[in-house]
């Protein structure tokens, strides 16, 4: 019980941290899950980096395109004519997103100086 006491914020801190981390990353594989779109293929977030991407890409000169593609659930980028970019799914960051949100949950003090 003592131990317990002792540690009572690092337990604290693992417990928030892991149970937002289980939280966030069910509801985003339950996105990911439901999310599938003929429209924003292979799913909207993903579809707006590639999007995003080959606007960035267009932006230095080259001529761009980006299609999704027939192998697996990603979006392929054209440079000049020739494919080399695959945008999938971890490339949108949201997994990152969802740790980082994690961390920030498990460190707070109060609502007020964790949102500033």
């Amino acid at each position: 019980m003592r131990l317990l006491q002792k540690n009572k914020p690092v337990i604290r801190f693992l417990l928030i941290f892991f149970g937002s981390y289980l939280i966030l990353a069910f509801l985003y594989n339950l996105y990911l899950n439901n999310a599938s779109s003929q429209k924003y293929y292979p799913e909207f977030i993903t579809h707006i980096v590639a999007l995003q991407s080959q606007d960035l890409i267009e932006a230095f000169g080259y001529e761009t395109k980006s299609i999704p593609s027939d192998y697996d659930p990603s979006m392929r980028i054209a440079i000049n004519g020739d494919y080399v970019v695959r945008i999938v799914e971890g490339c949108n960051a949201i997994s990152v997103m969802v740790l980082f949100l994690a961390f920030i949950l498990a460190f707070k003090k109060d609502w007020k100086s964790t949102l500033l």
